[in-house]
């Protein structure tokens, strides 16, 4: 039977709720250690640093934040790839990606592959988007370098509008590669650039199936950030800085602890209704030739 977007993501619901506890602290490791390279990352940016200096060390906190986010976010998909298929699994298997070196190893060049790729899709059509407008006469950039404050808000505006434009097709063209890592998180042993084709291979066939699912994620999150920043402008006082503070992190709160592992969940379930209509169909396909 093919399973519908609403109906995934309503098992994945189901199963969230079944198994809290191992969700919840499974995306709370996550967290802490993504909040730990947060706070690191804003010392740098309010430090002295400047010129070549701050250059290298933000690019050593770069590849020090791939090093060990990389697997503690393919263990956390590891855990919740369990909860898909109803197997026993525990939250420490997001730690447990830190006691295999190999596991390190392909859970970090599976992370800086899939970087070199959104890179390239995003070069390739800020090129278009951005050379393509500045063709047609749209002078953002002598806008920006303008005296008047009206034509740099209106350059601004502008290139806020191309910048928009250029993430749509963006992720449309970096979809195929996005279930790389369950794939990893589901089969250890496989090299980061078989995941990458296997995920460019399911997908073929369910493309706006897995969007659909995506985007109802996305609005949901939308719709808890508005909530979250009515609400946090109406407690502050009128305190911009401390309802943006609160907003913030409320925010964060709900996309570890309610939306990422809800998608998570259903992304595994997408994988196994996948597989079982691919099979499906290739048995048919036996069939018939028989």
């Amino acid at each position: 039977m093919k399973l519908s977007v609403f109906y995934i993501r309503s098992m994945a619901r189901g199963l969230m709720r079944q198994n809290y506890g191992t969700c919840m602290a499974s995306m709370g490791i996550l967290l802490a250690i993504t909040l730990a390279f947060s706070v690191l990352q804003q010392a740098f940016v309010f430090s002295d640093t400047q010129g070549l200096r701050a250059l290298v060390v933000g690019l050593l906190l770069s590849l020090l934040s791939l090093a060990i986010l990389s697997p503690a976010n393919v263990g956390s998909k590891e855990v919740l790839c369990d909860v898909a298929s109803s197997r026993e699994t525990r939250a420490g298997k997001v730690l447990a990606w830190y006691g295999d070196a190999r596991k390190i190893r392909q859970s970090i060049l599976l992370q800086l592959m899939q970087w070199v790729i959104f890179l390239c899709i995003g070069a390739v059509f800020s090129l278009l988007i951005f050379g393509g407008a500045h063709l047609a006469g749209m002078d953002y950039v002598a806008n920006l370098q303008s005296a008047s404050l009206e034509k740099q808000w209106t350059g601004m505006m502008q290139v806020y509008q191309l910048l928009f434009f250029t993430l749509i097709p963006t992720y449309l063209a970096a979809v195929p590669f996005l279930l790389a890592p369950y794939l990893l998180a589901q089969q250890p042993e496989k090299s980061p650039w078989s995941c990458i084709r296997e995920s460019c291979r399911l997908i073929r066939g369910h493309y706006w199936k897995y969007v659909g699912m995506q985007a109802l994620s996305m609005l949901q999150f939308l719709g808890y950030a508005i909530l979250i920043s009515v609400v946090c402008t109406i407690f502050s006082g009128g305190n911009l800085n401390t309802a943006t503070t609160s907003a913030t992190l409320l925010a964060q709160l709900v996309l570890y602890f309610s939306i990422l592992p809800h998608l998570d969940i259903s992304t595994a379930l997408f994988l196994n209704d996948v597989r079982v209509r691919n099979q499906v169909g290739n048995e048919e396909m036996d069939g018939e030739i028989r």
